[in-house]
């Protein structure tokens, strides 16, 4: 692994023969700040979909197809306090094409297009292409509640973040504020995020030096310096359980409940509360989706999910509407009686081997290699797998018993359906 880092652009390049494929993940990162979330999420659509040269959805295809079928695409995420917009774009090592073609400046000119040749006119995005990928990404918001998981949990983060915009808001932002953004306010950002935004790209695959080099030249390098964003998030100091509710003309009640579980990564109790957020509900293995699931029949599904990043877990099920009370005890009760020590030693014994070879699988996947990449840098611990291993076999049940008791309930949000149907329908 190689890096290298000017004033605000750090590369990083993964060099295997393992694979077939090349794979290159450009970050553009910022501290969240949701009055930017509208602008980003508007970016991905923009920048995804044409540019200067490639004036459409069809011509951007087209080249792709060019490139040997390479596979591309803009997206915005969140990491905690870092607010992120990533272009991905696969393509085929060129020891794998006909007539020892080369493709990788094919690439770089691509790029160079998507990063520095949007599709604009006299400073601002075209405004006929503006104007369609905003009423799409409108769409997108109005359909959101149809994904109904989803929408509850967008909802459970407003919760656990009350008056914190910055880390309770959907990460796309408002549909006030879509609305409002025009094509001269988003070009204006986007010059904004190429001078302050710290840049990262990571190169996975048979790397060559000379597209690396001319990787560099076309990422944005200002004078700023490049500063490590710090992406841990602390729940705001809470003496309540927060509860919200909305109902739907459907069936089933997806109800999420999240808590504090203050414990980030690279704490000491980091690997305990993975395999914790395991037993009590993110595995087939787990006590919520045995003792719920499989012996009440009380959830279709339940699960659960830790975040590293802001000390959070959450439990998530969908239920009859009638059956929510009873859930929300029973999962109160799983909770207890983990921190009781009733433990089933086997079932963690299971849990860490699925853990570890879930690790050693993720070695077949390029994608997976370099986001565990762009996670250690952001989080500044190198944990590779040997470290991982070692973590997840460390752990000791008096280290699950400790979490158990650590855990507190913050939020229940309830997207509360009519239960008109049985549940054997």
């Amino acid at each position: 692994m190689d890096k290298n880092k000017s004033d605000n652009l750090k590369i990083v390049t993964y060099d295997t023969d393992k694979f077939k494929n090349t794979k290159l993940s450009i970050y553009f990162n910022l501290k969240s700040d949701a009055k930017n979330f509208a602008k980003m999420a508007m970016l991905s659509e923009l920048l995804g979909n044409a540019t200067q040269k490639y004036s459409s959805e069809t011509e951007v295809s087209r080249q792709l197809s060019r490139m040997f079928g390479a596979s591309f695409g803009v997206t915005v995420l969140r990491y905690g306090d870092i607010h992120t917009l990533r272009i991905n774009i696969s393509f085929p090592n060129d020891k794998y094409l006909p007539d020892n073609q080369h493709v990788g400046t094919a690439i770089i000119g691509f790029l160079d297009e998507v990063i520095n040749h949007p599709l604009t006119d006299n400073n601002r995005f075209e405004e006929t292409f503006f104007e369609l990928h905003k009423a799409n990404l409108l769409n997108y918001f109005n359909s959101i509640i149809e994904d109904r998981d989803y929408y509850a949990n967008i909802q459970l983060q407003k919760l656990m973040f009350p008056n914190d915009i910055n880390h309770g808001s959907f990460l796309y932002g408002t549909t006030d504020q879509l609305s409002s953004l025009d094509s001269v306010a988003v070009y204006e950002f986007y010059q904004w995020l190429l001078v302050n935004a710290n840049v990262m790209a990571f190169v996975g695959g048979h790397v060559e030096s000379d597209f690396v080099d001319e990787l560099r030249q076309i990422l944005p390098d200002s004078n700023h310096k490049f500063e490590r964003l710090d992406p841990f998030v602390k729940l705001p100091e809470s003496s309540q359980v927060l509860r919200d509710e909305k109902s739907l003309d459907i069936e089933q009640t997806v109800l999420t409940m999240g808590y504090e579980l203050p414990v980030y990564s690279g704490d000491p109790l980091y690997f305990p509360a993975v395999i914790f957020n395991q037993l009590l509900g993110g595995s087939p293995q787990s006590v919520l989706f045995t003792d719920v699931r499989e012996k009440q029949s009380l959830a279709y599904d339940i699960s659960s999910s830790y975040n590293s990043l802001n000390g959070s877990l959450t439990v998530s099920a969908g239920i009859l509407p009638q059956n929510q009370a009873l859930v929300e005890k029973l999962v109160a009760e799983s909770i207890d009686k983990i921190a009781g020590g009733n433990i089933d030693n086997a079932v963690v014994d299971g849990i860490k081997q699925s853990l570890i070879d879930q690790r050693k699988s993720s070695a077949d996947s390029l994608g997976s290699q370099l986001g565990k990449l762009f996670i250690k840098e952001i989080v500044n611990e190198d944990t590779d797998d040997a470290k991982y291993i070692d973590g997840v076999n460390a752990v000791r049940t008096e280290a699950l018993i400790e979490l158990a008791n650590k855990l507190k309930l913050r939020a229940v949000y309830s997207l509360k359906g009519n239960g008109e149907r049985d549940e054997d329908n």
